[in-house]
């Protein structure tokens, strides 16, 4: 039993690496994860999710200003450096919007001062819902999944109208949270609408 574990974690270990030579639009679009439960009971609680479940940036360069907009010309939420990781928030033409787990804060990055960081780091510290983006479910029902597979386990059915808040994608399906139940999983893409 253990040599299957290892082997499995070897496995694992072997595709992210391969995955990291990827072309950069595909790191950007896809999600790079430590091996290990997505869904902890302790990732969602009444305050947010866990920095650890969305995908961590890397800043590229030295001293980059973060700033309230993405803009150049939006006041500036301070300074960030080589090496800093970050959790991804969104991404917007040219623009990152990021949590800085240093300082708690939300802010805006240019796109190519950040990379996605392929070396399994995570980073510490819990997001506030209201920094997340929100979605509600628009299909009558919809299963939130383990994983984004058809047949992967139901974790929960959503109702019609359910507020959930966007962690990241993959393909046509989204890691999301449900704040009310402090339950995670991922849903049809298809499912889901944006609020405003």
């Amino acid at each position: 039993m253990a040599r299957q574990f290892s082997a499995l974690l070897l496995a694992a270990f072997s595709l992210l690496a391969v995955g990291g030579c990827a072309s950069t639009q595909r790191a950007w679009d896809s999600t790079t994860r430590t091996v290990g439960g997505w869904f902890s009971s302790n990732s969602v609680s009444a305050d947010g999710v866990s920095a650890a479940e969305l995908p961590v940036l890397f800043i590229a360069r030295s001293n980059v200003t973060a700033r309230f907009g993405p803009d150049t010309k939006a006041r500036s939420a301070g300074a960030l450096q080589k090496g800093d990781r970050v959790a991804r928030l969104e991404v917007q033409a040219n623009w990152v919007r990021v949590w800085i787990p240093e300082t708690g804060r939300v802010a805006w990055v240019s796109r190519d001062v950040v990379q996605p960081d392929g070396g399994g780091n995570s980073v510490k510290g819990t997001v506030p819902f209201n920094a997340l983006l929100p979605f509600r479910v628009i299909a009558t029902l919809a299963n939130l999944r383990e994983e984004p597979d058809p047949k992967a386990t139901v974790v929960a059915e959503l109702k019609h109208g359910t507020e959930i808040r966007f962690l990241d994608a993959r393909g046509g399906w989204m890691k999301v949270a449900d704040p009310s139940r402090k339950r995670m999983g991922w849903i049809a893409s298809g499912a889901v609408g944006r609020s405003y």
